[in-house]
């Protein structure tokens, strides 16, 4: 069973084990390494003459590894290999120090030496993190900054991201469509819970 908690209209799974932890490194977290690479791979080109040029990271994993590699002057591989160990035993650490964490459904997590308020929480059999009626792409806000030329998507306080971690886009059109997919992702599948409880609105 794992103990997910709503931090501030948040959802995280608040881990009671190193365990719950390895569970997450694995089932979560290898998704956001994985999408990491696949970036790096696809931003990758070779020119006429040779030169490798990588084009600017659409995923925060992509981002981080890159900017490991270049200070610490290290492969991008080799980055990406010690950050996927550092982000774990980082985890590990703060558990084993008695700090409260809660593991977000990418690679954020909150960390705090006192327990917050939690607005609600749940055991659930999977981990699969519980969502409520507003993830429905028909409430999201798409939002383009005065000069700017990104879109951005909300629903309510969240930050829509799409299976690449990105959060804008060039095209409101993009926006919608990393909605759909920001949605489908979310669904709430009710047979997964115990002690199921209907959101309160």
């Amino acid at each position: 069973m794992y103990h997910f908690v709503n931090i501030e209209g948040t959802w995280y799974l608040k881990p009671e084990s190193i365990q719950d932890i390895l569970d997450h490194y694995h089932q979560i977290l290898k998704c956001e390494f994985e999408a990491g690479i696949k970036d790096r791979i696809d931003n990758t080109h070779v020119l006429k003459d040779g030169y490798v040029y990588h084009a600017h990271a659409q995923t925060t994993w992509n981002s981080a590894v890159t900017i490991l590699a270049e200070i610490k002057g290290k492969s991008w591989a080799l980055a990406a290999d010690e950050l996927e160990k550092q982000t774990l035993n980082d985890r590990i650490n703060l558990f084993n120090k008695g700090r409260f964490i809660a593991l977000s459904q990418g690679l954020q997590y909150y960390v705090s030496i006192e327990i917050p308020q939690f607005k609600d929480e749940l055991w659930i059999k999977e981990l699969t993190y519980p969502t409520n009626p507003i993830y429905d792409y028909n409430n999201a806000r798409y939002i383009q900054w005065p000069g700017g030329k990104h879109w951005y998507a909300k629903i309510g306080n969240v930050d829509i991201v799409d299976s690449f971690g990105n959060q804008k886009w060039d095209t409101k059109e993009e926006a919608i469509e990393a909605s759909k997919y920001f949605c489908s992702c979310q669904k709430f599948n009710k047979t997964l819970f115990s002690n199921y409880k209907e959101p309160q609105i």
